[in-house]
């Protein structure tokens, strides 16, 4: 029984880990760097926090429970349930891998994949060291968590805000003509739409888009809401 609940522990672990690599670290990569996500759904602080947890703790509870209750009715069926969610949980993780690596995309990239989500599972079920690893890495999904709500830029929704104090007097308008003033907002539209996985124009879609940000300052402000500013309009 003490060795049933230790495998049942030590199964617990691993899948916290593969959901962790391959579920929580690309959507909290994604929705880390695009606050404007949560802005245009008027998500609050306890909604981020909230949904992290779910993302981080979810994935890996709900495939347990379901070996948990395989398990009451047969512990061998249980064990190909759980390296079967092993096998799915390390194809993801090479699928994201992959997208990286290579310049593949379609059912190639799928095949890809799958190919690497086996392999990697038939080391793991011959491997002691696979699980060994896997198990070392447990607090791996927490440090995801906390650089997502630490460090990236929807920390800033997150994360109380420091209110400078004001002092002195606002500087005096220069006299002189100043130059035409031109603003182009685009309402709800989400910068991410633009970006690449490095949070920049993506310049093999948007090349015009690009050159444009590379003559401009880019600016964040308090609710972490990123975007550019041409040059010019910086010097007004």
């Amino acid at each position: 029984r003490q060795a049933a609940d230790r495998a049942h522990l030590w199964a617990l672990v691993e899948l916290f880990v593969l959901s962790g690599f391959a579920i929580a670290q690309p959507l909290l990569d994604v929705t880390g760097k695009s606050p404007d996500f949560f802005l245009f759904r008027r998500a609050d602080r306890i909604d981020i926090v909230v949904l992290v947890a779910g993302v981080v703790l979810l994935p890996a509870l709900g495939i347990w429970a379901l070996e948990v209750l395989v398990g009451l009715v047969s512990e061998r069926v249980r064990r190909f349930l759980h390296l079967a969610a092993v096998t799915g949980l390390f194809t993801l993780l090479a699928l994201e891998v992959a997208k990286k690596v290579v310049d593949l995309r379609g059912p190639w990239l799928v095949v890809l994949a799958l190919a690497g989500g086996l392999a990697a599972a038939v080391l793991y079920a011959r491997a002691s060291w696979v699980r060994l690893w896997l198990r070392y890495l447990a607090p791996a999904p927490l440090v995801f968590a906390l650089l997502f709500l630490l460090v990236s830029p929807t920390s800033a929704l997150v994360l109380p805000q420091r209110v400078e104090p004001v002092s002195g007097q606002a500087p005096a308008t220069t006299s002189g003509r100043q130059p035409p003033l031109v603003m182009i907002l685009f309402d709800e539209f989400p910068l991410s739409s633009l970006l690449d996985s490095k949070g920049r124009i993506d310049r093999r879609v948007y090349p015009n888009l690009a050159a444009f940000a590379d003559q401009s300052t880019w600016y964040r402000n308090a609710t972490g809401v990123s975007g550019f500013i041409p040059w010019a309009m910086t010097s007004i």
